[in-house]
């Protein structure tokens, strides 16, 4: 990997208003973090984006990470379309095979690229994934988690130091920092990496 590569971190904030973060002080809110590190060190859109529709979870991250549409990528709603129940209640949790996303493209561009709980990421393509998935909150969510994970055993290698893994269905603050925290350490510990995506969750 070249070291002369413009490393790229991009944080996705699921349901994040654009008002949250630049009218702050107006609505009597502090984000002191995503102030210094994305407002006044980072890229933002400061005039806003125009979402695709439906502007649902996974559509809008399949977006992100393909420059497509729903009606390109495939991906129109956060659950499976199964009117007949066959599919017991599954979400898009996989990447399109339809078009190549941002994992992909990186990888042929010479980047090694890690994802930690984005949606859409089982069987993406990149080097570092711990996808976004869930089946029941048991522990059966670290394994089946552990099972898509690129290395496979990364999220049984780290429970042995965090306990166990805070999986999809763990929405709370604590569950985040755990997620974010031993990945970056994990990762830093693996390789040098060039390309990075984090979702936090609302």
């Amino acid at each position: 990997m070249e070291r002369n590569k413009v490393s790229v971190l991009l944080v996705s904030v699921d349901a994040l208003k654009p008002e949250f973060v630049f009218e702050q002080e107006r609505l009597g809110i502090s984000l002191p973090n995503i102030s210094k590190y994305f407002v006044e060190n980072g890229t933002f859109a400061g005039g806003g984006v125009q979402s695709v529709f439906p502007t649902f979870t996974y559509p809008c991250h399949q977006s992100i990470m393909t420059g497509t549409n729903p009606a390109t990528h495939g991906i129109y709603n956060n659950g499976i379309f199964d009117p007949l129940g066959e599919h017991m209640g599954a979400w898009h949790w996989f990447a399109s095979r339809k078009v190549e996303n941002l994992w992909e493209a990186a990888g042929k561009h010479g980047y090694l690229s890690a994802s930690v709980a984005f949606p859409t990421s089982v069987a993406a393509g990149g080097d570092f994934i711990a996808p976004e998935f869930w089946w029941d909150g048991t522990e059966l969510d670290s394994r089946f988690i552990d099972a898509m994970s690129v290395p496979q055993g990364m999220i049984m290698e780290m429970e042995k130091d965090i306990g166990r893994y805070a999986g999809g269905l763990d929405l709370t603050e604590a569950g985040d920092r755990q997620r974010s925290e031993e990945h970056t350490s994990e990762l830093q510990s693996r390789v040098d990496i060039s390309y990075a995506v984090f979702c936090l969750k609302k």
